[in-house]
This record gives C-alpha cells, sequence and structure tokens, in this order.
C-alpha cells in the first residue's frame, strides 16, 4: 500500500482503507449489517417512532458538526467528527434523551443509523418535542400621557405671606416683597434691602414629639422645612403613614444652617464647643434636612440634599420627576429654604 487514503479534511479514509485491506471487505459488511439488524429486532414497538428517533439524531449531529445534513451511514470521523466533538455529541444525546450514553458508544455506534438503533434500546419515553419558549412580552413604551405627574399638595411660608393662599393673592395684586431694611439709614454707601419672612421662628416641637431643648438646636429652615412637608402631606389629603415609600428632595441656603449656636465659640484662640453645640452643628448639616423630615414623617423613600447653586430647586425637582418615573417611589415632597437668624 504507497500511503493510506484520507478524506477531503486529511483524516484517514476508513472506508476506502476497510476494501484494501486482505480480508473480504464484504464479510466485514455483513457483519456490521447483521449487528445493527439485530438491535433493529430488539428495538421495542411502543413509545418512539422510528423516523422521529431518526430525525432527533440527525439534528443533534448536525448542531455538533455544524453543517446542514448528514449521510445516515457515513461514520462520524469521517464527516469531520473529532474526540472532542464525540464528547459534546455524547452529551447532547444523553441530554436530549434522558439517558446516559457512555463515550465508548458513539465510537461502537459511528454512524447515525447506528446510533438510531442502540437508541431505540434505551429510550423508553415518547420523544418530547421541543420546548418552544414564548417570546417576551414587552410592555408597551408609556407615553406622554402615562407619565404624567401632579401636585396635589402644596405648603410655603413667603414674605407678607403665611400660606400659599396669601402668597397668590399678592402675586395677583403685584406686591413687592422685598423692602428697604433698617439699616440703610446707618449706612448711606449701601442700599440695605430686606425679604423677611415674619413668624419664621414659630414652631410647635411637642407636635413632633420634639423637647424644646431639641427644637433649639434645630435652623429655622430645618423646622420650616419639616413644618411644611407636614403640612403639604395634609393639603393633599393623606395621613404619613399611608404614603412611606415617598422620596424627600431638599435645597436650602441662608445665613443660620452652619452659624446657629456657634458665635462666640473661641477662647483664648482655641475653638471650645460644648455638647449642645456639637448635636446643633451635626443635626444642621445640610444633608440632615431631608433625612430628618423622612425620620419624623416615617418615610422611607431616599432623602437627597441637592445643591447646584441658582438652580437647587429646580434640580430638586428633576430628581423627583425621574424617580416617580422610573417607578423607584410612589409619591415626593420637594421642599426648599433660604432662611437668616432673628434679628
Amino acid at each position: 500500500m504507497p500511503a493510506l487514503p484520507l478524506t477531503n479534511n486529511g483524516k484517514v479514509d476508513k472506508q476506502a482503507l476497510l476494501s484494501q485491506l486482505p480480508f473480504n471487505s464484504h464479510t466485514a459488511q455483513a457483519g456490521r449489517s447483521a449487528m445493527e439488524a439485530s438491535l433493529s429486532a430488539a428495538a421495542p414497538t411502543a413509545g418512539v417512532s422510528g423516523r422521529d428517533l431518526h430525525a432527533e439524531v440527525s439534528a443533534v449531529w448536525c448542531d455538533v458538526l455544524e453543517v446542514e445534513q448528514v449521510a445516515p451511514d457515513a461514520p462520524f470521523f469521517t464527516v469531520g467528527g473529532n474526540s472532542l466533538l464525540a464528547n459534546v455529541l455524547a452529551t447532547k444525546l444523553s441530554t436530549r434523551f434522558n439517558i446516559d450514553l457512555p463515550l465508548t458508544e458513539v465510537f461502537q455506534y459511528s454512524t447515525i443509523n447506528a446510533q438510531c438503533d442502540y437508541l431505540s434500546t434505551k429510550v423508553t419515553n415518547p420523544i418530547a418535542a421541543p420546548v418552544r419558549v414564548p417570546e417576551p412580552i414587552h410592555p408597551a413604551k408609556p407615553t406622554t400621557a402615562d407619565q404624567a405627574i401632579a401636585m396635589i399638595g402644596l405648603s410655603c411660608h413667603y414674605p407678607d405671606s403665611q400660606d400659599a393662599q396669601a402668597f397668590w393673592q399678592n402675586l395677583i395684586e403685584g406686591k413687592n416683597f422685598v423692602r428697604h431694611s433698617q439699616c440703610a439709614e446707618s449706612d448711606a454707601a449701601m442700599i440695605w434691602l430686606d425679604t423677611w419672612v415674619e413668624g419664621q421662628d414659630a414652631f410647635d416641637p411637642g407636635f413632633f414629639n420634639l423637647s424644646e431643648k431639641q427644637a433649639r438646636t434645630m435652623s429655622y429652615a430645618q423646622r420650616q422645612l419639616l413644618l411644611h412637608a407636614w403640612k403639604a402631606v395634609e393639603d393633599a389629603g393623606y395621613r404619613n403613614e399611608q404614603i412611606p415609600n415617598t422620596g424627600v428632595y431638599i435645597s436650602a441656603s441662608g445665613g443660620d444652617l452652619t452659624d446657629l449656636n456657634l458665635h462666640d465659640k473661641f477662647s483664648n484662640g482655641e475653638f471650645v464647643l460644648n455638647a449642645e453645640d456639637y448635636v446643633a452643628s451635626t443635626l444642621n448639616q445640610p444633608g440632615t434636612l431631608p433625612t430628618s423630615i423622612s425620620y419624623h414623617l416615617g418615610l422611607t423613600g431616599p432623602s437627597l440634599f441637592v445643591h447646584s447653586n441658582c438652580s437647587s430647586s429646580l434640580s430638586a425637582l428633576a430628581l423627583a420627576c425621574s424617580a416617580l418615573k422610573a417607578g423607584e417611589i410612589d409619591y415626593a415632597i420637594v421642599g426648599a429654604a433660604c432662611l437668616f437668624p432673628q434679628r
């Protein structure tokens, strides 16, 4: 024999090699046919259709070999198979027919016909049709109308305006809330303007289960924001325990946020801070303003302090709207304060 016969992919052509061996190749073929016939005779008649089994095995072969079709009598290793793919084939056939197919059986029964005859003795249940997973149903994208947001409660306190109704009436009348300060007479070089909010120091600590000592450590902004957050919920017709999934978005500025109870605390060049002053400085940090509202009203949504200079209030409102549209919260409280210490 001058050379071993090869297939198109460079492997040994076993069929051609078999025909060149000294013994009668027809005898070997007859032996294989007898073995396949005996397997066919032993196949159970109930449960599995031979045609369905053949189609299923062929589909697995094509999947493993990545081809469109395979001749039913072509050996696995002559149509592109190798030892690695043989493992894959054994695994896929075992999974598909819910049996334990040893790798050695793939080598022994190396054609589709032979494997079908072998599997027909192992598969006792009807072949289930491949399960078709339905396409996921995606809800229609919400329209602008579906994402509409309503303002259902309001509370505010402005100069010369104790509530929203008074503020609206003053706007209708075109009233100017800015007036000259009494300090203007003492400094002719400057014109002082005043937008004082009367009654900003009025606060009932007992209503929120706070002691008077605790209230004294709270800035005017913190007191008023807590008070008007509660009033806004009341104006909406709710009790705070009915709307736990509510986010709180607050912005604030003013002279009382950082200086409360911290004046004249220097002694001999050192900064002396007693316990009450320390509590005041901690509770009046900007981030405490929204979390204090969430705590006292029993709200479990996000509590964010928003600062973007002159756009802080609108930024807080935009964040609240985004959270509402995303379904992260059911309600939102948005507030802002700009207050200065009592004169």
